[in-house]
């Protein structure tokens, strides 16, 4: 509260006091991402460079206001911050600085402002050689090295797992930064100098427009593409874009190549969670897609939570994809179905009727929202006299019908969490498998499963039990049956080994025979 602030600091309170773990208040403000709050602060006296207390037990410990402000993730605050002096070098007591952990987790936009922002206030005599490269800096970096500054040691940070002793050449890598590679290489740095823990700069190689350049040009002046660390890594196990995975593949890198620890080849590796041009490089280069680790466990394990990877794999086998990921490539065409005439007029009805608006949801393009629509309007929308007080029963009844409705249209509807009692988010999407919310929400089960255990231990109970889903979120799903069951025991027992928090299933069993609908929450 930007008023509440100023009002406490009009009344004499300091902006600098140090709470219970020593943040200041412009700690506090910053990590929240409130810039109407900070910009008071900083109105009032706070110094935008404090660091908290320092304390061994708490990672935490010396961090600085703009450190804090990375956690918020919004650039404004950001330049807020830098605009009133905050120094995206100053460094924790880990000795790692604001631009640093940007670079590392915080976001390219970030990282890139604060890049600009070192480099702009930076000068030769009070930056490091790799904190010129960090700003990208080659003027400071080209006055350092005529000062004979060594250009080739791994940073003297041996505490901070994050920065792992990079020299200037790994941090250029991970950067992507092709000039600062260009002219450390060209001022003798040898291409595969190695880290404190044994990673070469092509192992260290970043994501960007010029990593596949920067792969090609450490290539060039001697980098082996099969390098292996300490600990296993090599290049293509590494890589994130498909450009650097192809310019390796073509200077030989073998995708057969195997993890000393576990003997997981490197297509693999990447079938747990590389993008699908990855896994398609690697196929196109001859990996062996039958390849088996150390334990045994081989494609089929490994891409069991990467539907881009699966999809590849099968399009590359001639296998038809798996019924979960069929239906994520419909969800990806709703954008063109939503445009049909049919269905927009339907939803504008629905919305008019609703009092809604329908707008886009931002979980899927092509998906319609409505907001917070009340309970009073659903149910007179089917027909039905608003049940007094807050009747969740009821209100689920409701529900179900309007999903129902919907299924007529070719569509289907569901609520997301409710904000409030008797308000409901509905979410309307232009296809027909009823199944289609588990995938579109992600609805998962815990350490039981994600979407794809839930959806087809679903469809596997739909096969019997046709349903329409009227209510879906990341951890539960609302399911009304299109029939009373005729075994109200045999499918409870079903659901319970799905879901076993849905209790005992005798009194699911009288929940299903009564009501015909179930909710299944994974806590």
């Amino acid at each position: 509260s930007e008023a509440v602030v100023g009002a406490l600091l009009a009344a004499g309170a300091a902006p600098e006091v140090p709470g219970r773990f020593g943040e200041r208040p412009l700690h506090l403000a910053a990590r929240a991402g409130h810039e109407a709050a900070a910009r008071a602060l900083i109105a009032g006296g706070a110094d935008v460079n404090a660091k908290t207390v320092s304390n061994p037990n708490n990672v935490d410990s010396g961090q600085t206001v703009l450190i804090a402000a990375l956690h918020s993730r919004k650039l404004p605050l950001i330049a807020t911050l830098v605009e009133a002096g905050a120094d995206p070098q100053g460094t924790d007591d880990r000795g790692a600085s604001a631009l640093a952990y940007a670079q590392a987790s915080g976001g390219k936009r970030i990282a890139d402002f604060l890049a600009k922002a070192a480099a702009a206030g930076a000068s030769a005599a009070d930056m490091t050689v790799h904190e010129a490269v960090r700003a990208r800096s080659l003027e400071v970096l080209r006055a350092k090295a005529a000062q004979g500054a060594p250009l080739d040691q791994p940073e003297d940070d041996p505490d901070v797992a994050m920065l792992a002793g990079q020299t200037p050449l790994h941090i250029a890598a991970n950067l992507a930064w092709r000039e600062g590679a260009e002219f450390l290489l060209a001022r003798g740095v040898p291409a595969d100098v190695p880290s404190r823990h044994g990673l070469t700069p092509l192992m260290m190689l970043g994501s960007g427009k010029q990593a596949a350049a920067v792969a090609r040009t450490l290539i060039a002046c001697g980098a082996d593409v099969n390098a292996q660390s300490p600990t296993g890594m090599c290049p293509l196990f590494t890589a994130e874009d498909a450009s650097v995975v192809e310019v390796l593949l073509a200077a030989g890198a073998d995708p057969d190549l195997r993890h000393p620890a576990t003997g997981a080849t490197v297509l693999l590796y990447h079938c747990e969670t590389a993008k699908a041009p990855v896994i398609a490089a690697l196929l196109a280069a001859g990996a062996d897609c039958e390849a088996r680790d150390n334990s045994g466990k081989g494609i089929e394990f490994y891409a069991k939570s990467n539907h881009r990877a699966r999809t590849v794999i099968a399009e590359h086998k001639g296998l038809p994809p798996r019924p979960a990921d069929g239906l994520r490539a419909a969800l990806s065409g709703l954008s063109e179905r939503a445009q049909e005439p049919g269905f927009a007029a339907y939803a504008q009805s629905l919305g008019a009727a609703l009092g809604r608006q329908p707008s886009g949801w931002k979980r899927r393009k092509g998906g319609f929202y409505f907001h917070d629509v009340s309970a009073e309007r659903i149910h007179a929308y089917l027909g039905e006299a608003t049940p007094q007080g807050d009747d969740a029963r009821r209100h689920d009844a409701a529900l179900a019908r309007l999903s129902a409705e919907a299924r007529t249209k070719g569509a289907v509807l569901f609520h997301c969490d409710p904000a409030a009692p008797g308000r409901f988010p509905l979410v309307l999407l232009p296809i027909a498998d009823s199944l289609a919310p588990v995938i579109a929400c992600g609805t998962n089960a815990n350490a039981r499963g994600g979407a794809d255990y839930v959806f087809e231990g679903l469809s596997a109970i739909a096969a019997d039990a046709p349903f329409d889903i009227y209510g879906c979120g990341f951890d539960f799903v609302r399911v009304a049956l299109r029939e009373g069951p005729a075994e109200p025991l045999a499918l409870a027992r079903r659901l319970a080994a799905l879901c076993p928090e849905v209790g005992e299933p005798a009194e699911l069993a009288e929940e299903l025979a009564a009501t015909g609908r179930f909710t299944l929450w994974w806590d």
